[in-house]
């Protein structure tokens, strides 16, 4: 889940990662004093989580909880790609 949101003057992101420990995770931001430049931000870090270069170390993280969190987010999704490319090729 993602949304902006306005707090005084100031625009906010924020958006859900994967879960750590079993408990929801949320990273929210102050980004801009428009909506407009909020979304864009947003739609940024967005895209830099996706690609797996924004990832919070914790070091409260079970060994066990890590390789979900990378299984689920980083060999599902390159799986994804490859598959798709293996189908689009027969």
């Amino acid at each position: 889940m993602a949304y902006v949101r306005k707090r005084g003057n100031k625009w906010y992101y924020a958006f859900e990662t994967a879960k750590i420990n079993g408990k929801r995770h949320r990273i929210e931001r102050i980004d801009g004093d428009s909506k407009k430049e909020a979304e864009d931000a947003l739609r940024n870090a967005l895209n830099l989580y996706d690609q797996g270069s924004q990832v919070e170390f914790n070091n409260d993280m079970s060994y066990n909880d890590y390789l979900d969190f990378w299984f689920a987010n980083f060999v599902l999704k390159k799986l994804k790609k490859i598959l798709n490319l293996i189908i689009k090729t027969f």
